[in-house]
């Protein structure tokens, strides 16, 4: 068994915070080494015990989308039209003194916009994509 079979099994014992900690490990590393099946496969196991999570509690509604509350702990924040999930927001670096844009929206499968400096900003922007990608 490899260290990426490993760590895979005990993703289901993780919190949420330990996922999203790893997730961000995971894209740091896929960043050097893009493509990298072991890295690839660690992320895509964590991204789906993430989505399989049931939704947050107390969601913040900005139209038609229902967002997961903002958590410092947490890189992902899904929106819902009622209870299919239809987007979310990623945290991908904490912000620093030059770091400001540390959050990306993806609404249907489509990156719809990156370098987002605050979640409120990101919320708006994926409501506003996700009106015109429906219309």
């Amino acid at each position: 068994m490899s260290n990426v079979d490993a760590t895979i099994a005990r993703i289901p014992r993780m919190t949420p915070r330990e996922m999203s900690d790893l997730l961000g490990k995971a894209d740091t590393y896929l960043t050097r080494k893009p493509g990298d099946r072991e890295g690839v496969r660690l992320r895509a196991a964590l991204l789906a015990a993430l989505d399989a999570m049931p939704p947050a509690i107390g969601r913040i509604v900005t139209g038609r989308l229902a967002w997961e509350p903002h958590s410092p702990h947490i890189t992902r924040f899904r929106a819902y039209d009622g209870d299919r999930k239809v987007g979310v927001i990623t945290k991908h670096a904490t912000h620093t003194g030059i770091r400001k844009g540390v959050y990306s929206v993806d609404i249907l499968s489509q990156r719809v916009a990156t370098a987002i400096h605050r979640v409120e900003e990101a919320r708006a922007i994926g409501e506003t994509a996700y009106g015109k990608l429906t219309h």
